[in-house]
């Protein structure tokens, strides 16, 4: 299970929320451990889940009848699984038990296989709970679960009207968009294996970069070889950025220029995120010094990093740790928590007050970020997600951190 269900219980109690409701794909995936086709491309309002605060009250998926044989394959812990299909009826569209759905035609007397023969039961186990919306499956999920006048946190607040222009005028809701974060902050298990996955293919498509790179390599050419590692390994590449945002500033490699890896990809929805500095030929001696100065602020800032200590804190022990090692431009280090979004901590959004800081928790899996641009000198690097245990930090995907030099 990805969910954290006891945090998840707690953070809406302290909410005062009677149940999460989730529109956005990350967070129906992450409540109910289903992935379909339509989240993959983004489809919005397509499918719903629920999860209540009370163990009591069932939590429920809302997924198309077209998406309902993906449960064979990768099933879902939620007991409450209710579908939606356009009825054959005339009329049918926008009525809730309106008559049969429009089903896969199956032809009398041709044998099944033991696949479709499981597909077949899934769908058959939906008898007489079909809705014909998304939306009125959702409100027949909170019917089931007793939430028809319930205080409901939702990442998408819209759907407190369209629920109660539905019939569910009693009910009422909050932003959850940061109650999302906050719950996912904290990794179960089967979360961390995820990251720690796509930490390993995250660097050895870095490593399949810097085996490839040569003087006179373009963005364009590094990037290729990146994002074909990712898929060769099952996960999908993000992005590789190349000396900055805007790319190599001499637009190709050169010589003796450092110049910043900074990588992110996902492997089923989790997110790996490493930087390196890379030069070709002999650096000059100050970029050594620059890049030795980048490893050993890193690694101090690493051995602190425990449960109940303040992010802030070690963002200064690292800038202050670099400076002391010579490299007096370096000016800031930076932190995120990373999972099934690159940020994946609460954040400043909308109308809400800003956040409380940061402070790092057990199972917290946070990306310890060191970036360095100077226009005149180059783009140098260091980053790489740490795992927060009882007593300490671990690396996910260790690799070699000194300057790389090809």
């Amino acid at each position: 299970m990805l969910l954290n269900l006891p945090r998840a219980r707690a953070v809406m109690a302290e909410r005062g929320l009677d149940a999460l409701v989730a529109a956005h794909r990350i967070n129906i995936y992450y409540l109910t451990d289903f992935w379909g086709a339509l989240q993959r491309i983004d489809r919005s309002w397509s499918c719903y889940a629920v999860l209540p605060r009370d163990p009591d009250a069932p939590a429920a998926l809302v997924v198309g009848l077209a998406e309902l044989h993906l449960l064979d394959r990768r099933p879902t812990w939620v007991p409450n699984v209710i579908t939606y299909a356009r009825s054959r009826a005339e009329g049918g569209a926008g009525k809730a038990d309106s008559g049969p759905p429009e089903l896969y035609p199956r032809r009398a007397g041709l044998p099944l296989t033991a696949t479709e023969q499981a597909w077949t039961a899934i769908v058959d186990g939906q008898a007489g709970k079909y809705q014909a919306s998304a939306l009125l499956a959702l409100k027949r999920a909170l019917t089931d679960a007793g939430l028809s006048s319930a205080r409901i946190g939702t990442d998408d607040p819209r759907l407190i009207g369209w629920l109660q222009g539905c019939g569910l005028d009693r009910l009422t809701g909050a932003d959850a968009v940061t109650a999302f974060r906050q719950i996912r902050m904290v990794k179960t298990p089967d979360e961390i294996a995820l990251l720690k996955r796509a930490a390993e293919i995250n660097v050895e498509a870095i490593e399949a970069v810097v085996g490839a790179v040569h003087e006179g390599a373009t963005v364009e050419e590094m990037e290729l070889v990146f994002n074909t590692a990712w898929a060769q390994r099952g996960g999908q590449s993000l992005y590789i950025l190349l000396g900055s945002a805007g790319g190599l500033r001499h637009g190709r490699v050169t010589k003796g220029d450092p110049f910043m890896v900074d990588a992110l990809g996902t492997y089923r929805g989790y997110h790996g995120d490493t930087g390196r500095t890379v030069v070709v030929g002999e650096p000059a001696a100050e970029v050594r010094k620059a890049a030795a100065a980048l490893q050993k602020g890193w690694e101090t800032a690493c051995a602190a990093a425990k449960p109940g200590v303040a992010v802030s804190d070690l963002l200064t022990l690292a800038t202050q740790t670099v400076n002391r090692e010579g490299f007096s431009q370096y000016h800031r280090a930076v932190a995120h928590s990373v999972g099934l979004e690159h940020t994946d901590n609460p954040v400043t959004h909308g109308l809400e007050a800003a956040p409380p800081p940061l402070v790092l928790a057990e199972n917290m899996v946070l990306s310890l970020d060191m970036p360095h641009h100077e226009f005149g000198f180059g783009h140098l690097h260091l980053e790489d997600s740490i795992l927060i245990g009882k007593q300490g930090a671990t690396v996910l995907a260790p690799m070699k951190q000194d300057l790389i030099v090809t």
